[in-house]
């Protein structure tokens, strides 16, 4: 019997053995078929940060508006005071308050940077260089940082100078005005375009007339 009983024992152990070591190597191999944690944290694309450092570049600049104005017509200001050619579509306003002066604009509807503003100034001294004088001097009217481009008469210049909007100058001029009695006072003008525009420009400002 004890002869017996230990091959059989043996025979046991070894079926134990082996039934544990098959069960390793399975547990082993599933665990290589699991994915790790860190595996799966390592494998997020990244990329997201470059995209969103790269759309915040965008430009604001809007370039100007140099194409035509458009057909100029003879509009006259609503009170009769005076007649300029403008675009027909151009808006008249009125936003003075009670003074010695008046100030009128016309503005462009597909263009807000594009304007025309006219000063009706009664102030006949501060046209003359001395007091009393009888001697236009439409220099002395000149904005500061403007230069002078011509003088087509002793009581009218021109001058450009530059503009707020990026693209667009200032093209202006100023009139000395007077009456039976002497120099009664100034115009100026000052006509806001794409700085191409300077000939249309000078058309606009040539074309002012005050009512008699």
């Amino acid at each position: 019997m004890v002869t017996t009983a230990k091959p059989l024992l043996a025979a046991l152990v070894g079926v134990a053995l082996l039934a544990a070591a098959c069960g390793s190597s399975a547990g082993h191999n599933e665990a290589a078929k699991k994915p790790h944690l860190a595996d799966t944290v390592t494998s997020v694309p990244t990329s997201s940060t470059t995209t969103t450092s790269t759309s915040t570049t965008t430009s604001t600049t809007v370039p100007p508006n140099t194409a035509a104005i458009g057909p100029l017509v003879t509009r006259t200001q609503p009170q009769g005071t005076y007649s300029i050619s403008l675009p027909a579509s151009w808006v008249f306003a009125n936003p003075s308050v009670p003074s010695d002066h008046a100030t009128n604009t016309w503005t462009s509807p597909s263009d807000p940077n594009a304007v025309l503003t006219v000063l009706l100034s009664g102030c006949g001294g501060c046209v003359v260089a001395t007091p009393g004088s009888t001697t236009p001097d439409p220099t002395l009217e000149l904005p500061a940082g403007a230069t002078l481009t011509k003088t087509v008469a002793p009581n009218q210049i021109f001058y450009t100078n530059n503009s707020s909007a990026a693209g667009y100058t200032d093209f202006g001029t100023v009139i000395v005005t007077d009456n039976s009695t002497g120099i009664s006072g100034f115009v100026k003008l000052d006509a806001v375009l794409a700085s191409s525009q300077s000939a249309t420009a000078d058309t606009i400002l040539s074309s002012f007339k005050l009512s008699s």
